[in-house]
């Protein structure tokens, strides 16, 4: 699989974890590459030392990774 394949529900659990169904449902809708999740993956848990703003893809995936987190705040 390159980054540029279309991701699979198995392989978005592997990246992301566990997460609620409607969120896997609301990722993979948005039909992203296997690189936009895993940079929204880092993003969303803080490990990504990243200089740039997310856009597109990524930041539309962060916000669904984050949505609870925001709303607990």
């Amino acid at each position: 699989m390159t980054e540029h394949d279309t991701v699979t529900l198995d392989r978005l659990r592997q990246v992301v974890g566990e997460i609620d169904e409607a969120k896997l449902v609301a990722i993979l809708s948005l039909d992203p590459s296997l690189a936009e999740v895993e940079e929204s993956a880092m993003r969303a848990d803080g490990s990504a030392d990243l200089q740039r703003e997310c856009a597109g893809k990524v930041a539309q995936i962060v916000d669904i990774l984050t949505a609870d987190i925001e709303e607990e705040h």
